[in-house]
C-alpha cells in the first residue's frame, strides 16, 4: 500500500513499512507507466500509475511541485 500527504510518502508492506518527508527527495520523474521519486542515485520509490486515478496523479505530483522537488531532466530555477 502506498499514499501521499503533506508531510510526505508512505508506504506499507508485510514487511516494512514508513514515511518519507517530501525533503528526502531530491528529483522525480515519470512516464506513461510509473511515477519515480528519487532519494538518491539508486534509491527511489516507484508509484504504479495503472490504478490511481488523474486526479490523485495530479495531487502527488503538486506536493512533489510544493516541497520544491525537482523534476529530472529539467534544469533547477533556483
Amino acid at each position: 500500500m502506498i499514499g501521499w500527504s503533506d508531510g510526505g510518502f508512505s508506504y506499507k508492506s508485510s514487511l516494512a513499512s514508513g514515511l518519507q518527508p517530501w525533503g528526502h527527495y531530491r528529483a522525480w520523474t515519470e512516464n506513461k507507466d510509473v511515477l519515480v521519486m528519487f532519494l538518491t542515485d539508486n534509491m527511489f520509490n516507484i508509484v504504479p500509475k495503472h490504478d490511481i486515478p488523474d486526479d490523485a496523479l495530479e495531487e502527488l505530483r503538486s506536493l512533489l511541485d510544493k516541497a520544491g522537488i525537482r523534476r529530472a531532466g529539467k534544469k533547477a530555477t533556483r
